[in-house]
């Protein structure tokens, strides 16, 4: 990896508080495509904070590009004020409507980042997930919005003109049929890690339901996979995994419980053995915290897989963008990013296909229905 790619992990570990400072001084270029390299990932309100330390200890930054990077970490604060709103809002007019709720990932996980940056990481969309199945969640959804795209764990509802809001009946998938039927089985009967635990929001903003962070430990990596298969894995998502890992008030004979399901059922060992050498190469993650033993060699694989995909994918120079409709897009993108991936994840090189294949004639059942 480029000398630019490691200042950018120094300046992570500087965030974070496992280094004090960078070891050199950046040039005028170098610091230009360490804020490349920060948009790229999504990461830009993140990575502000560690600049603004670095220049309260003397080390200068081209002034230009200060303000420029403080502008859009501006953008950022004031985008995560109205998402914030936003989450308290949909959870409370869902609630009235009877569901039990809980935002999966996003505005929650932000609050496991601390007060001086959870309001820095940059936000996605809201992703909602609600009690009593996808029948009922469509109802709900198509006699207040009409008709709503959807898919197999989701729909599309336009609760906000300004922010995108996925209702899940379903948390995640995984396109090895055998396994996501396990995952769903085991999510209906492990329902109340969705439904007991909530998170006070900065600024007074008000208070949301959250997964319970022994889930996280595993969802997030879970997560995480699916992002490497699909539309790419970047750092914004392998931050949140970090931050989960660090907190330490998690039920541990549940995470013991939780990790053989996880590992064994569904076959996350390899991967999550992969994110754990990440998790102390980019972050200094402590030995102690990590969810399995760190796999070098499959950790630099994935690393090296990260930055080359950006956030989303969108700056993976090997993904051929085959269509403008966003759909084909999709799926051309997740054959490509598992096709890099085949001769280290066989299984799920041979299921994706089968998993689009079913999943368009389960969707062409569902609307007939």
């Amino acid at each position: 990896m480029s000398k630019d790619i490691h200042l950018l992990f120094e300046l992570i570990r500087v965030i974070v508080g496992r280094q004090k400072s960078l070891s050199r001084i950046p040039s005028s270029d170098e610091w230009q495509e360490l804020y490349k390299l920060s948009k790229n990932h999504a990461i830009t309100g993140v990575t502000f904070a560690g600049v603004r330390k670095l220049k309260q200890n003397g080390i200068s930054i081209p002034s230009d590009l200060y303000m420029q990077w403080l502008g859009l970490t501006s953008q950022v604060q004031q985008r995560n004020e109205v998402m914030n709103a936003h989450c308290v809002e949909a959870c409370k007019w869902l609630q009235q409507a009877g569901f039990k709720t809980c935002i999966l990932k996003g505005q929650g996980v932000a609050q496991l980042y601390g007060s001086e940056l959870s309001m820095l990481r940059q936000s996605g969309d809201i992703d909602l997930w609600v009690d009593g199945g996808m029948h009922r969640a469509m109802t709900w959804a198509r006699n207040n919005y009409g008709d709503v795209a959807f898919d197999y764990i989701n729909a599309h509802v336009p609760m906000f003109k300004e922010t995108e809001v996925e209702l899940h009946w379903r948390v995640r998938s995984v396109s090895n049929l055998i396994q996501n039927r396990r995952l769903q089985k085991w999510m209906e009967e492990h329902e109340e890690e969705l439904l007991n635990t909530t998170i006070e929001l900065p600024n007074g903003a008000g208070i949301i339901p959250v997964p319970s962070l022994t889930l996280n430990r595993y969802y997030i990596l879970l997560h995480c996979y699916n992002h490497i298969f699909s539309e790419g894995l970047g750092l914004r998502q392998i931050m949140d995994l970090y931050f989960v890992l660090a907190q330490n008030n998690f039920d541990k004979a549940k995470d013991t419980e939780f990790r053989k399901f996880f590992f064994e059922s569904l076959g996350l060992r390899k991967f999550a053995s992969a994110m754990m050498w990440i998790m102390g190469f980019v972050f200094g993650l402590e030995r102690e915290k990590m969810l399995c033993e760190p796999d070098e060699k499959e950790g630099k694989y994935i690393l090296n897989e990260v930055m080359q995909n950006g956030n989303m994918g969108h700056h993976d120079h090997r993904i051929k963008r085959v269509s403008k409709n966003a759909k084909i897009q999709s799926v051309a993108a997740s054959l490509q990013h598992t096709w890099h991936l085949a001769t280290r994840y066989p299984s799920e090189f041979l299921w994706t296909p089968v998993w689009i294949v079913w999943h368009f004639c389960w969707k062409k059942a569902c609307v007939r229905v």
